[in-house]
């Protein structure tokens, strides 16, 4: 067996260091391309290639990674599509030379326009697994460089089941930490579902389970709408946010039987918060028509000092309920109701029912997301 130096030992404790953090486990990256004579990095979960752009990879690589986005190389990349079924048939290790000829090389467009004009000829991909999933550390050599050797192949074996303990570790903090967000979301009242950057559901908030059903639901780790049209725009919604290019989509509207919709929303989370190596995305906040603004009661009760009933009437009228309709759900008579709108009227300074809920949406709002 190759004796591993010591520059790779140290490179092997900073990727125990670094958990999560992008920044950290470049430096980690840094070192192993220091100690294996490699021009850059990338560490690559087995997924759509698409997602590029949102990996740690190493700075030497931005060009040829936008480009290799841009151009839509992802759709047909030719080692990923010739190395996993090596590695699925028992050769975790792959090098340059077990997929491709040089003649081959010489032909294929891809070589000619994409990683020969970026210097980058020469490819090892060294395969482990998670508890979660299969990854890739990527690395790249210039043709001075030379391919990778079969010396450095054998090293690579030992050096997978470092990499294996340091992404599990990375995983299993990011679980954590995305668990200790739902917490905090779920006591200020939010029903959210925390989306990795496989479009996989991470978290989930009691409020959110409880607008599980018939028409939402998540399924094999997937968050879906039961309606088919409902579903496509819920999913573009998702994969637009992932992949951070997100449209001005207004939010999606969720038809219930006998209730009111959900609305759902979907919000990128920004870069300098989100949990990296694509642990945490994106916010899926629904809002329940029926109930969510109910939850603000005490807030209102607070602010204007209300009574009991007049909070009551104020949440229904927030919800979208007639007065009528609020009545018949606080089990009092119209004139009752009546009674307690004035007094609304009277403690939030308003004249008419529009400008009333105008300004208790306002209010009933305070505290949400931005």
């Amino acid at each position: 067996m190759q004796r591993m130096s010591e520059g790779i030992h140290v490179a092997i404790n900073r990727l125990y260091e670094s958990g999560y953090e992008r920044e950290l486990w470049l430096d980690s990256l840094d070192r192993f391309c220091l100690e294996f004579n490699i021009q850059g990095a990338i560490t690559v979960p087995r997924i759509a290639a698409e997602n590029t752009l949102n990996l740690p990879f190493s700075p030497s690589l931005m060009h040829m990674a936008n480009q290799f986005v841009s151009d839509g190389w992802y759709k047909n990349d030719m080692r990923a599509d010739r190395g996993w079924p090596m590695v699925d048939a028992g050769h975790p290790v792959v090098l340059e030379q077990d997929i491709i000829s040089p003649e081959e090389q010489m032909r294929m467009g891809i070589y000619n326009d994409l990683y020969r004009p970026h210097d980058l000829l020469w490819w090892a991909g060294v395969t482990f697994k998670t508890k979660e999933r299969q990854y890739t550390v990527s690395m790249l050599r210039r043709p001075d460089q030379g391919a990778f050797s079969e010396d450095e192949r054998r090293l690579f074996l030992q050096v997978r089941h470092y990499l294996s303990k340091a992404m599990s570790i990375a995983e299993t903090m990011s679980t954590s930490a995305a668990r200790g967000s739902v917490d905090v979301l779920h006591a200020l009242g939010h029903a959210a579902i925390l989306i990795d950057g496989w479009g996989r559901v991470r978290a989930c908030t009691p409020r959110a389970e409880a607008l599980l059903g018939p028409e939402l639901s998540i399924t094999g780790n997937r968050f879906i709408a039961t309606h088919g049209e409902t579903n496509r725009q819920l999913q573009a919604m998702i994969r637009r946010t992932v992949l951070d290019t997100p449209l001005p989509d207004a939010p999606l509207r969720v038809q219930r039987f006998y209730r009111r919709p959900v609305v759902i929303d979907v919000l990128p989370i920004p870069a300098s918060s989100r949990m990296d190596f694509l642990f945490s995305h994106a916010l899926v906040l629904l809002v329940d028509l029926d109930e969510q603004p109910l939850s603000n009661i005490a807030r209102l009760r607070i602010v204007f000092s209300l009574t009991p009933n007049e909070a009551r009437l104020a949440g229904h009228l927030v919800t979208g309920y007639s007065l009528a309709e609020a009545a018949d759900a606080m089990g009092v008579g119209h004139e009752t109701a009546r009674s307690h709108l004035k007094g609304l009227f009277v403690k939030t300074a308003t004249h008419r029912q529009g400008q009333l809920i105008a300004v208790l949406s306002r209010v009933s709002q305070m505290g949400s997301i931005q």
